[in-house]
C-alpha cells in the first residue's frame, strides 16, 4: 500500500446550503451518531439521463472515497445502506485488481491542526481524531499493496493531492467514485474530476450519505452536471467487457 500526500492543487466547494450544513450557530459534527443511519436502497432513484460517457478498463482508475472507520461507523452495520454498500464496493475492488484498473483510496489524516482543519472546523468542528482505529479503512475494504492511499484534506481529493498527477501519469481519464459521504465529498469530487477533463462515474448503489434525500440528491445533482451515473452491476459489466 502506497501512503501519498501532496500539497498543491485546486477545488472546487458547493455552498453550505446545498450540502445541508448548518449555517449559523455552533459548528456540527462531521460524523452522525454510531449506528444511526439507515435507509433501504428501494428509496434510491438512479437517474435515467446523466453523461454521455462509456466507461472503459484501459481508461480508468477506481477512487474509494473516504471508507475510514470514523464516517462508516454512523451507519448501522448490518443494514442498508452500508450492507450492499460495502458488498458493491468490495465486488468493484476485486474486478479492478484482476482487470489492471488502478485502485486509489481517499483517507483523512486524523488530528488535524485548526490551521490545516480551516473553515471545516467552523462548519463541523475539531473532526477525526488522532486514532489509527477511526482512521483506519474498514477491514472488508483495506487496500492491498498494490492501492495507493491519498490524504484527504478537503470536501474535494483532488484537493492537495496527487490524484491528478497519477491519473495523467496513468493515461487515465475516466475515474470511477464509490464510498461515503454521496452529496458532500463524492459530489465535490466529481465535479473537480470534470473541471479537469476527468470523466467521473458515481456508482449509485456503491455510495451511501446521511439520509436517502441526501443520496438522491446527489446522484440527481451529479447525473445533471458533472458524471455519469451507474450501478455496480452496470460498472462491473463495462469493465468486463472492454
Amino acid at each position: 500500500m502506497r501512503r501519498r500526500t501532496f500539497l498543491r492543487s485546486s477545488s472546487v466547494a458547493l455552498p453550505a446550503v446545498a450540502l445541508g450544513l448548518s449555517t449559523a450557530g455552533s459548528a456540527a459534527a462531521d460524523v452522525r451518531p454510531t449506528g444511526s443511519i439507515a435507509y433501504p436502497f428501494s428509496t434510491i432513484d438512479v437517474p435515467a439521463k446523466s453523461a454521455p460517457w462509456t466507461l472503459e478498463t484501459n481508461r480508468a482508475a477506481l477512487l474509494v472515497h473516504d471508507m475510514q472507520h470514523y464516517f462508516v461507523k454512523a451507519y448501522a452495520p448490518h443494514a442498508d445502506p452500508i450492507a450492499t454498500v460495502l458488498k458493491n464496493i468490495k465486488s468493484l475492488l476485486d474486478v479492478a485488481h484482476a482487470r489492471g484498473v488502478p485502485v486509489l483510496y481517499s483517507a483523512q489524516p486524523g488530528g488535524m491542526t485548526p490551521e490545516q482543519r480551516g473553515l471545516f472546523g467552523q462548519l463541523y468542528g475539531p473532526g477525526m481524531p488522532d486514532d489509527d482505529a477511526e482512521r483506519a479503512i474498514v477491514d472488508p475494504l483495506a487496500p492491498m499493496t498494490t492501492d495507493t492511499v491519498l490524504t484527504k484534506w478537503k470536501y474535494s481529493e483532488f484537493f492537495r493531492s496527487e490524484l491528478l498527477e497519477i491519473l495523467r501519469n496513468a493515461h487515465r481519464d475516466q475515474l470511477i467514485i464509490v464510498g461515503v459521504y454521496a452529496f458532500s465529498g463524492i459530489t465535490v469530487t466529481s465535479a473537480d474530476a470534470v473541471q479537469n477533463d476527468i470523466q467521473a462515474f458515481v456508482v449509485s448503489d456503491a455510495v451511501a450519505d446521511y439520509t436517502a434525500t441526501g443520496h438522491n440528491q446527489a446522484l440527481a445533482w451529479c447525473a445533471e452536471r458533472t458524471a455519469k451515473i451507474l450501478t455496480t452491476r452496470s460498472a462491473i459489466a463495462a469493465l468486463d467487457n472492454s
